[in-house]
């Protein structure tokens, strides 16, 4: 039995009771999920499920309409790659992440 450190326990991401909707139809119903510090998920459902969604309101990109997306530390962010690159001409993978995750606009800021 292994034991890990208290801050390796803290979450890093809490969704609370979010829900989305477009239009008449609720995308996200009450969603709830905690991601603690140096832990991986996966988003696995079918098409039209909300999982793009889901990855939007994360990386606030959409707001919930209810519910909340919580991060710790709070300057923490969630970075999102749509399906479809919107690369550059000639833009290397390298490059395009760094653009579409916030590595570029962090750096410059630093």
């Amino acid at each position: 039995m292994t034991s890990s450190s208290s801050s390796s326990r803290r979450p890093a991401l809490v969704a609370d009771s979010v829900t989305r909707s477009h239009g008449a139809l609720t995308v996200l119903d009450g969603v709830s999920f905690t991601v603690s510090a140096g832990q991986r998920t996966g988003v696995v459902g079918r098409n039209g499920a909300g999982k793009t969604t889901l990855l939007r309101v994360l990386a606030g990109l959409e707001r919930p309409d209810s519910g909340a997306v919580r991060l710790s530390p709070a300057e923490a962010t969630v970075a999102y790659l749509p399906q479809e690159p919107d690369n550059r001409p000639g833009e290397t993978l390298e490059r395009y992440l760094a653009r579409r995750s916030g590595i570029t606009e962090a750096e410059a800021q630093l």
